[in-house]
């Protein structure tokens, strides 16, 4: 594995201590960060609460604004999963200071989660798309057998939008999401659909494109990944790759069904490229050069075209930078659960190789002192020669700060 010494030992257990890097209880050198990185103590916090989760960053005119599901009690957690909603927070001077949350979805209502937004300068229209659990379900059953009280993945897609840049939300509109053989594989035989939402919209070519992630039940041990293709304005739902099965790894590193969060890339030449999650310590790619119908698949490589990129059962995100080449937020291990490290946070720089992406040596980007620090679900937007970066702590209810910005400079990122 690639990096400077100090890092090589990532598998280690690696923290900071007074100024010190240890790994595996042995203290190094004095530790000096990079430049292009950030201690997640030092972060702008804005939103805490027991549980937040995918926060999405949205420019408008004048105003900054980041969308973010919350809930004043664990994540998808039983009765108290109907509190668990949709709200936005904005800020007026470039992130400076946020106001405070606007409900986007009321938590009065069903629950919902993951909310997306996507703004669209022409109409100065604000759409935030989110999962609904559109049938008030209380509970949903486990093919194993038993129930789960999480209903936070199971429903339909729903979208409101604001025409006064988020401060106040039209009704509700529902677009159902097309059943696929995943869905036939669950308990309710495809009548009810289980599914999430990550990373963030992207538009190309005049639509909409959403990741969207199906599972069989809420073990979460069968999954698919999918992009949801969407006209502007939204009316109907097209799932890539076309047909009933959706994006699933092949069983180099171990023959499971997990492959999930799949964070798209849309080329200029037509060309699309998809990298998702799994649970075999190995980031997954496919690519397609007909519009999204087929792909093909392998794993993530590095710059050498052979080496594998590390990342475990944990939200990747991969962004195009200004000048070209693209921007990996990776955690760098081989975990295969969710309880895997996502703490530190590094980057690779990639660039494209043909069809493929090739990913460069990892760096460091955010990390912290704290062992319970769980840091996810990034957004990202360029901000002249900035970057800047949302991102949640899932170890928010173990002590965590729920919501930070990060701010980086473009020039300080390194191949």
């Amino acid at each position: 594995m690639s990096g400077p010494a100090p890092f090589r030992a990532i598998r280690r257990r690696v923290i900071w201590v007074g100024g010190l890097l240890v790994i595996g209880g042995i203290a190094t050198a004095p530790f000096i960060p990079p430049r292009a990185s950030t201690n997640w103590a030092s972060a702008t916090g804005f939103l805490s609460a027991a549980y937040v989760d995918t926060p999405n960053l949205v420019r408008m005119v004048g105003v900054l604004a980041c969308v973010v599901t919350r809930s004043a009690f664990a994540e998808g957690s039983g009765s108290a999963g109907r509190n668990q909603h949709v709200v936005i927070i904005r800020s007026t001077d470039g992130g400076a200071t946020w106001g405070s949350p606007i409900e986007v979805e009321p938590a009065a209502e069903s629950t919902s989660s993951w909310g997306i937004p996507y703004y669209d300068g022409d109409s100065d229209l604000l759409y935030v798309f989110y999962a609904f659990n559109v049938d008030g379900v209380t509970s949903t059953p486990l093919l194993g057998g038993g129930t789960s009280n999480r209903t936070d993945s199971v429903g339909a897609l729903a979208y409101r939008t604001s025409s006064d840049r988020g401060l106040s939300w039209s009704a509700r509109t529902i677009l159902p999401i097309p059943t696929t053989h995943i869905d036939k594989r669950n308990a309710y035989n495809g009548s009810k659909v289980f599914f999430w939402l990550s990373d963030t919209v992207k538009f190309f070519r005049g639509n909409l494109y959403l990741s969207l992630s199906k599972v069989t039940d809420m073990g979460f041990r069968d999954t698919e990944a999918f992009v949801a293709k969407i006209p502007l304005p939204p009316t109907s739902i097209e799932l890539l790759p076309s047909g009933s099965d959706g994006l699933v790894a092949d069983d180099t590193f171990g023959a499971t069904h997990i492959t999930e969060e799949p964070t798209p890339v849309f080329h200029a030449d037509g060309l699309i490229t998809v990298f998702a999650r799994t649970d075999r310590g190995r980031l997954f790619e496919a690519w397609s050069t007909d519009g999204g119908a087929t792909f093909t698949r392998d794993w993530a490589r590095q710059a050498d075209g052979a080496s594998y990129v590390a990342h475990p059962r944990a939200a990747p995100a991969v962004w195009q930078l200004p000048d070209g080449r693209f921007l990996l937020w990776t955690h760098n291990n081989t975990g295969t659960t969710f309880h895997s490290p996502r703490n530190p946070v590094w980057y690779r720089l990639g660039v494209r190789a043909g069809n493929r992406i090739l990913w460069g040596r990892h760096h460091l980007l955010t990390w912290s002192n704290n062992p319970k620090v769980r840091i996810s679900y990034p957004s990202m937007l360029v901000d002249g020669d900035d970057l800047i970066f949302a991102a949640s702590d899932k170890g928010t209810a173990a002590g965590g700060y729920g919501v930070k910005l990060i701010r980086l400079r473009l020039a300080d990122l390194r191949s």
